[in-house]
């Protein structure tokens, strides 16, 4: 396929030379050409789906953001802002807590206007930034981790 080899049949006969006629040889190269593009296709078949896949996906987190968008559009409230993105984000990702804190840099505190843990709303306290939250704050990056700070 496309001028490349990408199959090698191997026939051996031990007990003889020249064992295979040209009608032989002639099996052997329309079973690799045919191999081949089998090869081709299911490589191909493999390229669609995961296209596919990103396509999907991109397609979901487009549909989020159309979502949120819509929701924030008919807000004025900012906690009912709030309240919409976290529902939203809670159904993307029903299994995790989700957590919307805002600092306020004139009082240097950080309020959850919402959180959701462990399947309820909680309503933690005002705090100073710590952890994750004030290396955030700090850097000015989103920080992706897998541990506690």
């Amino acid at each position: 396929v496309s001028g490349e080899t990408r199959l090698v049949l191997t026939l051996h006969d031990m007990h003889r030379e020249h064992a295979f006629d040209e009608a032989d040889v002639r099996l052997l190269q329309t079973l690799a050409s045919s191999m081949s593009v089998a090869m081709e296709n299911a490589r191909l078949f493999d390229e669609t789906q995961r296209l596919l896949k990103e396509t999907e996906a991109r397609n979901a987190e487009l549909a989020l953001i159309n979502t949120v968008q819509r929701a924030l559009a008919g807000e004025l409230n900012l906690q009912a802002v709030y309240d919409a993105v976290g529902e939203q984000l809670r159904q993307v990702f029903p299994d995790f807590g989700v957590g919307i804190r805002r600092y306020d840099p004139a009082t240097g505190l950080m309020h959850f206007p919402y959180l959701w843990m462990d399947g309820r709303s909680v309503k933690p306290p005002v705090i100073t930034p710590s952890g994750f939250g004030a290396e955030v704050l700090r850097t000015r990056k989103t920080l992706l981790t897998d541990r506690d700070f």
